[in-house]
């Protein structure tokens, strides 16, 4: 319901799985680098994690102006197909063996 008055009042929504994937992005870094016990300073760590949010809120953005939909609809688009593509890879990956 509150998704529906902000879209007819023009006022976009950040959705929360861009809001709220920082903390997996840096969990995520922390796990690769207790596996290779290569430790990154504060500084590197808000640099990749900058970088990495930046660069998915720009295309769900980009994907949200092009297709004319929510922020929301483009970011569900935008994992479906993330998901999708690591499916086939991992597909492929298996049916090479």
């Amino acid at each position: 319901m509150a998704d529906a008055r902000l879209s007819k009042r023009k006022i976009p929504v950040l959705p929360d799985v861009l809001a709220n994937t920082g903390g997996v992005i840096v969990s995520y870094g922390e796990w690769i680098q207790n596996r290779v016990g290569n430790y990154w300073d504060e500084d590197t760590v808000n640099g990749r994690l900058a970088e990495r949010l930046d660069h998915e809120a720009r295309l769900v953005m980009d994907r949200a102006e092009e297709e004319k939909v929510s922020y929301r609809t483009a970011a569900y688009l935008h994992g479906v197909e993330r998901i999708a593509e690591a499916i086939r890879k991992w597909g492929n990956m298996h049916d090479n063996k």
